[in-house]
């Protein structure tokens, strides 16, 4: 990441598409180069993609989005969330959040037989409604909160009966990155209310 922020210039740093453009091209190279150092091929298929970045920024009219960078390819997504929709996603390991908000985890559910449409409909109606609008305080601690549930039940588990033995994947400092328009500050997770500028 270092050599991709180092060769950036300040034109394309400051433009969320055309960021997103060169990092997935920085990295698809990359990614190219290194399985042809090995003689290797990637089927993503088969094995899904091995890297996979979220990027957050601000459009020319001052509207926030997230798209997703997923390596090889680079393919590109767009969600529907943004700073005038709001809402929340996640990635990784999201079996505890997924439960935990949704009242289950679907994923888990998948045996491949499909569910009855009246037992999905309740299983649906088990999902919490969040709070709408949120602040800047409370979605920092909203985040930390799903982050760290995830690592304490990770912590006190081995998976679950369908899935024993489950790696844990979550752990360590939890960190939050606030963006706005104007700059991006880090979210001190050992003050909670306290904002960290970060350096250059």
């Amino acid at each position: 990441m270092d050599r991709f922020i180092a060769q950036l210039d300040k034109k394309t740093g400051a433009d969320l598409d055309r960021f997103v453009d060169a990092l997935g091209a920085f990295f698809h190279t990359a990614f190219e180069a290194y399985l042809k150092e090995r003689g290797e091929t990637w089927d993503v298929e088969k094995v899904g993609y091995p890297i996979d970045f979220l990027v957050a920024g601000y459009d020319g009219g001052g509207v926030g989005h997230i798209r997703e960078v997923l390596i090889p390819g680079p393919e590109v997504g767009d969600f529907q969330i943004d700073t005038t929709t709001g809402g929340t996603m996640w990635r990784g390991q999201t079996d505890v959040v997924s439960r935990l908000l949704n009242g289950v985890d679907w994923a888990g559910l998948d045996t491949g037989d499909p569910l009855p449409d009246d037992l999905t409909e309740r299983l649906q109606k088990l999902a919490y409604v969040p709070l709408e609008p949120i602040t800047v305080e409370d979605a920092v601690d909203y985040a930390t909160f799903l982050v760290r549930t995830t690592i304490d039940m990770q912590r006190f588990s081995d998976g679950t009966v369908a899935h024993p033995g489950l790696v844990p994947g979550c752990g360590g400092p939890i960190h939050s990155l606030v963006v706005e328009r104007s700059f991006v500050r880090w979210a001190s997770p050992s003050t909670r209310r306290h904002w960290v500028q970060p350096g250059p």
